[in-house]
């Protein structure tokens, strides 16, 4: 099987994004060169004007963050005027702080003088666990304040352990709790202010998730009291929810359990569940029966699907008959794959594929498409995005597009 068989009917390259948007109808089997930008308030215009003398007939154009309302007037009407079918790429969508579990990342082999500089670029915060080398135990567990995301840990009689790290780190995950509420009454604002019309196609929406971010605790407020409001509906009895996670200390109260960090992730890290203060003891657990990342990983993918539910629901009110694709990044092929549910949530799912896996782009499109035809749940919305200069990555879009049929 070809990849070519996904039936692509929109192709747009320009600026260091490649975009070929794929339509499952056998219907639609013309290609049409489109392009995808930034948003620039002072030259899309401009933009659009060559883009459209070039003989381009569709764009996506990528807002990294949300316009003021007579930006957003400006922009629609440009659009419009510009004669080009055109689609608005949400690329900014919020970002929550969290505690991210990935060991297997931030770890140190331990040393003689029981020195360690720590670097985490994101870091406001670290948990520091101390273990032995050979048999995973909690020997000592250290807060540390980072700043500019450094500090320097003294830890002694370290030299035949492992430190372990479990960083809070700023927008480490998709907000989706303050954060969605704000940018969602933002841009339901600017379409009240201003709906888009003429040539308007539809919304592509760009997800962030990935292994790690899926692995990471939000600390809001709002966030920790909806997993523990979910924790209350999953587990009415909190024996159940002592059973499902392995507790080895009885609970007293729901929110007790909410306020639980792992420390393992995958078969890597410490079998314990800890709090970020330390104001409880360490609960060692069999990592192996317990259910915790089982019922977090739930929660997530309830909550978004239902946020990504909601805000077509509320796009659409203002833009009858759009478009709506989910836009994920294709996961690295050294990576785990996401769990299902966030690869493909019941709504039609696209993939970015970054300039640095290039050389993967044939592999991964083609056992994707299988994966996806085997489920008859195709592609609708691919993103290669490319950098370089003009010339070359105008040549390469061609080489590749041709071998994949469009």
């Amino acid at each position: 099987m070809a990849v070519g068989r996904l039936w692509w009917r929109f192709v747009a390259a320009f600026a260091g994004a490649v975009v070929a948007l794929a339509c499952a109808s056998p219907q639609a089997t013309k290609g049409v060169l489109g392009v995808a930008i930034d948003y620039r308030p002072d030259t899309l215009a401009e933009q659009l004007t060559t883009l459209k003398a070039y003989g381009v007939e569709a764009v996506a154009i990528r807002l990294r963050e949300l316009p003021a309302p007579e930006a957003w007037e400006s922009l629609v009407q440009t659009a419009e005027q510009s004669g080009l079918r055109w689609r608005v790429w949400l690329a900014n969508l919020p970002r929550a702080d969290g505690w991210s579990v990935a060991p297997e990342r931030y770890r140190l082999a331990g040393n003689a003088e029981g020195v360690y500089p720590i670097q985490i670029a994101d870091g406001v915060r670290v948990l520091l666990m101390v273990s032995p080398r050979e048999t995973p135990a909690l020997r000592l567990q250290i807060t540390l304040e980072l700043r500019d995301g450094r500090t320097t840990a003294i830890v002694g009689d370290t030299a035949e352990s492992v430190l372990l790290l479990y960083p809070l780190r700023r927008a480490a995950l998709p907000d989706l709790w303050e954060g969605w509420d704000t940018y969602r009454d933002r841009l339901l604002h600017l379409l009240r202010h201003r709906p888009p019309r003429a040539g308007f196609q539809g919304w592509i929406v760009q997800s962030e998730w990935d292994v790690v971010s899926l692995s990471t605790l939000p600390v809001s407020p709002l966030a920790q009291a909806e997993w523990e409001g979910y924790l209350k509906t999953r587990y009415p009895d909190l024996v159940d929810l002592e059973r499902a996670w392995d507790t080895s200390i009885k609970l007293e109260r729901h929110r007790d359990a909410a306020r639980l960090i792992p420390l393992w992730r995958e078969g890597r890290g410490l079998p314990f569940l800890v709090t970020p203060d330390g104001a409880t003891r360490p609960q060692e657990v069999d990592s192996n029966r317990s259910e915790f990342w089982n019922d977090w990983r739930a929660y997530l993918l309830s909550r978004w699907q239902q946020l990504l539910e909601g805000l077509r629901t509320a796009l659409r009110a203002h833009t009858p008959n759009s478009e709506f694709v989910v836009l994920q990044t294709a996961p690295h092929p050294a990576e785990l794959p996401l769990p299902k549910g966030f690869d493909a949530p019941p709504l039609p799912v696209g993939w970015l594929m970054p300039t640095a896996w290039r050389n993967e782009w044939r592999t991964q499109l083609l056992r994707e498409t299988l994966r996806r035809e085997r489920e008859g749940n195709l592609l609708p919305l691919v993103v290669l995005e490319w950098s370089g200069e003009d010339t070359e990555r105008a040549s390469l879009f061609q080489a590749f597009t041709r071998e994949m049929g469009i």
